[in-house]
């Protein structure tokens, strides 16, 4: 009983596992209309970002100081993206 517990361990001991890559929200400068802070999170999980400022603006109505709030405080943490896009005209 106790040999397998040991080959388990040894087992485990020569496996590497990877933490899965996190994606980092950033506020996205080119695509805003407060903070970025929508447009950020939209970009980093691949959808519109209009789904998002509706639903911002929904809850807004129902949740107002609760929602301020957090988009203040998100749009202090979530830093900018660096990136600048120049549109060509």
């Amino acid at each position: 009983m106790q040999s397998s517990i040991n080959l388990n361990n040894k087992k485990m001991k020569k496996m590497k596992f990877k933490a899965p890559k996190l994606k980092r929200i950033k506020r996205d400068m080119n695509d805003r209309i407060l903070a970025g802070v929508c447009s950020g999170i939209a970009h980093t999980y691949n959808f519109n970002p209009l789904w998002l400022r509706l639903l911002f603006v929904l809850s807004t109505i129902y949740f107002f100081p609760w929602v301020v709030f957090i988009y203040l405080v998100a749009a202090i943490l979530i830093p900018k993206n660096n990136f600048v896009f120049e549109y060509i005209k």
